[in-house]
């Protein structure tokens, strides 16, 4: 069940929300955010929060209900970069990419963005949040923030390097009085209960980084041990292949539980588990460092894991980068859970029919310059979205329709679409199934000039006839129609030699074809064309 949520303002940066369940009413926002790349997991109480590459929600325990968060709901930012949450004060520290953070405690809001508005040269980015008595420890680009989470303000800040430097602190764990920070060039200890901590002079580089240009990017205290990952060559390259230390209380030492050759997101010890997760797999270990569950490729297909906490009655909650909240029971049950949404935020083209939204995800550049973005889109109808690419469709490669750049909804049938790509040309889609696509082998449509392999459609649309116009670009006949009888004509532009970029086409109530030419290649640089056929297609001459 989605609610909505209504926003009081109590005081600047403290927001009251409550759940409503009711329709969109005139003047109201609704958000769809792609909640389905998770990223960071937090057990609360009675919920589990689950943060995704643009926004965040939560699945109640109580009454199994999934609620999407965002700035409609009072949050300050969208891009989660850290997420905990404290049993002692009730509170989840939201952190985002931006440095700006949210404390959410109980129902209310509360901003703290001194981190952001900091002027700061260096990285301002918080990589975790560890807590202790109250307080919040951020791992940050340039040293430590302490945040005090009863008074919900910024207590202090440690600058650890040597010398007084500052470097990226990536996590933060304790071992009695001994706080544990993991940081770009080692892993330093200080004693938490000193008084100023602020001064580099009273932290010890316990475990320096031996010259090999890694980053100490996950710390985690188990069973009276603290494990630690070595990220190689840096913490922020997806195909590293990391290691593992462990310290006993005396020294350190390469751990005795199995690590995987792959990349580590996160390790997390709750309820006398330990969880390493890496890229494709779980490991869940006990106690006395027994491994007790492997959650991998065998227990749900195509995993890309990006954090893992224990749950009650031997529920594993997982964030998957592709597939959301994954809750995975001790009996090897799965649950995709995720609030609906659009695949991407990445948003190229928009087209409405009768109350269905159809949306292509690429980037429009500047000069509309291939990103080779994934082809996929997403469709919008009675209040669900459903994403088409190459795992939700099998019988069609649709990863081949990259750049996805333009749309045209028959107007007959809002479940007839047609989707123009800058990699392949136009794929049509009927009922949510492809049935049939069109570029240089079998239309009028031509290979871009120079780059043979690609048919480059920007813009499509449908005249009044219902014939399918679509707009061809880095072709001599950029114009093309595809006729309600299926025959395919296409039409050079008068005064527009070779074969120039173009953009979008936006055909109007007279029918007549409205054109951007983006200027490279073109002899008259940039500017808009407006065709008129006259409603006669076979005479050119008018």
């Amino acid at each position: 069940m989605n609610r909505l949520f209504s926003l009081t303002v109590i005081l600047i940066s403290v927001f009251s929300f409550s759940g409503i369940a009711q329709d969109l009413a005139l003047g109201q926002w609704r958000v769809h955010l792609p909640f389905i790349k998770a990223r960071a997991v937090a057990k609360a109480t009675d919920r589990i929060y689950c943060a995704s590459d643009r926004g965040l929600f939560y699945y109640s325990l109580t009454d199994n209900s999934v609620e999407p968060l965002s700035k409609i709901s009072g949050l300050s930012e969208l891009s989660v970069s850290a997420l905990g949450f404290d049993a002692n004060s009730s509170t989840l520290l939201i952190a985002y990419t931006n440095a700006n953070i949210d404390l959410l405690i109980g129902n209310k809001i509360y901003n703290l963005s001194d981190i952001k508005r900091k002027n700061l040269t260096g990285d301002k980015n918080i990589y975790a949040v560890a807590f202790r008595n109250n307080f919040a420890y951020l791992s940050c680009g340039f040293g430590i923030v302490v945040v005090d989470l009863v008074r919900r303000e910024i207590k202090d800040t440690y600058i650890i390097g040597p010398g007084g430097t500052s470097i990226r602190v990536f996590d933060i764990d304790f071992l009695g009085n001994t706080v544990f920070a993991a940081t770009e060039t080692g892993v330093f200890t200080a004693d938490i209960n000193n008084p100023n901590l602020g001064f580099f002079g009273n932290w010890t580089l316990s475990l320096p980084d031996n010259g090999n240009a890694g980053d100490y990017n996950i710390i985690e205290t188990f069973s009276n041990q603290v494990f630690v990952n070595y990220a190689k060559p840096n913490a922020l390259v997806s195909n590293s292949t990391d290691e593992g230390f462990v310290f006993n209380g005396t020294s350190w030492n390469a751990p005795s539980v199995p690590v995987d050759p792959a990349k580590y997101y996160s390790y997390r010890a709750s309820d006398g588990k330990l969880i390493m997760t890496n890229s494709y797999s779980s490991r869940v270990f006990d106690s006395n460092l027994n491994q007790i569950q492997n959650i991998n490729n065998s227990i749900y297909a195509d995993p890309v894991m990006r954090d893992a906490i224990p749950g009650n009655d031997g529920i594993i909650w997982i964030a998957d980068n592709e597939q959301g909240l994954v809750r995975v029971t001790g009996t090897g049950n799965i649950d995709f859970i995720y609030p609906g949404g659009p695949r991407s935020d990445l948003v190229s083209a928009m087209a409405v029919s009768n109350g269905h939204l159809w949306a292509t995800h690429a980037t429009r550049t500047a000069f509309w310059f291939n990103t080779y973005a994934q082809g996929n889109f997403s469709e919008y109808k009675n209040g669900t979205w459903k994403t088409y690419n190459n795992k939700t469709v099998t019988n069609f490669n649709i990863g081949q329709f990259f750049d996805n750049m333009s749309l045209a909804i028959d107007p007959k049938n809002s479940s007839h679409v047609y989707v123009g790509s800058k990699g392949n040309g136009i794929l049509e889609m009927l009922n949510g199934i492809p049935v049939a696509s069109y570029r240089d082998t079998n239309s009028t449509l031509q290979p871009g000039i120079g780059n043979p392999l690609e048919c480059q459609v920007v813009g499509m649309g449908f005249d009044e006839s219902g014939n399918l116009w679509a707009l061809n670009s880095l072709a001599a006949k950029p114009v093309n129609v595809r006729t309600t009888e299926g025959q395919w004509k296409a039409f050079s532009i008068p005064g527009i030699p070779g074969a120039p970029l173009y953009g979008d086409m936006t055909i109007d109530s007279y029918g007549q074809k409205w054109i951007n030419i983006l200027g490279n290649n073109a002899p008259l640089g940039s500017g808009l064309v407006v065709y008129d056929d006259n409603g006669t297609l076979d005479d050119i001459t008018d």
